[in-house]
């Protein structure tokens, strides 16, 4: 869902991720009781999608021209600036990189390793 509100449902870790078209991400913890919730500042912009690696370890929030990636267990983040609008993305099976396709007229396809950062 690129643009607006979205859900994001992981069942790796048992949340339930809610993105708001203000930047705004809320965690629903879906395992303690009473479920607990958490709420986070993304972006100043829209939040246009959250994709979750396939091993569980790192999500990838999508704003226009930008992606944050944040590592499930500490929280850590990196930003990964981009010349064009995000049109689709996606993790590779084996979560090692994170494919995106751009608006550009050409049609650009950037694949970005996660593990070195490199593009």
């Amino acid at each position: 869902n690129m643009g607006g509100n979205f859900i994001s449902l992981n069942f790796e870790s048992r949340t339930l991720l809610v993105g708001l078209a203000n930047g705004q991400l809320l965690t629903l913890d879906v395992e303690k009781t009473p479920v607990q919730l958490q709420k986070d500042r993304i972006f100043n912009n829209s939040l246009n999608e959250i994709r979750t690696s396939p091993d569980g370890r790192l999500r990838a929030f999508v704003a226009t021209n930008e992606v944050v990636f944040q590592q499930v267990g500490s929280g850590e983040r990196t930003v990964l600036n981009l010349q064009q609008r995000v049109v689709q993305c996606q993790f590779t099976p084996d979560s090692r990189y994170f494919v995106l396709a751009d608006a550009a007229p050409e049609g650009n396809v950037l694949i970005y390793s996660v593990d070195t950062g490199v593009k």
